[in-house]
């Protein structure tokens, strides 16, 4: 019978304030895009606009985890911003119209 051993890198544990830092940039994270996936894809990849992956840099330090807040708080922004003039606005003296009729 075949053994497999998994060889694991060994990383020093993180301390507590490191461990606060990373649980606020994956909640961040979460709330800024739609889904589970997308969380982790980003917080793993390296970000030329943070120069670093964005867990990485919310670990090391707490300006790290400012600046990658406030780059998803943009890209929401930008997101919102770009889908806002697709939303359609009934104008103010326009009758209401039932559901389910064409308009």
């Amino acid at each position: 019978m075949r053994s497999w051993s998994k060889t694991r890198i060994s990383a020093p544990p993180l301390s507590l304030d490191e461990k606060v830092r990373q649980g606020k940039a994956v909640r961040s994270a979460q709330l800024a895009l739609t889904s589970t996936d997308a969380v982790r894809a980003f917080l793993n990849t390296h970000q030329k606009l943070l120069g670093g992956r964005p867990i990485d840099l919310a670990i090391e330090s707490a300006a790290g985890l400012i600046r990658v807040e406030q780059f998803l708080e943009g890209q929401a922004e930008i997101e919102r911003a770009g889908l806002l003039k697709y939303v359609h606005q009934p104008e103010a003296n326009a009758p209401a119209q039932a559901m389910g009729e064409p308009r």
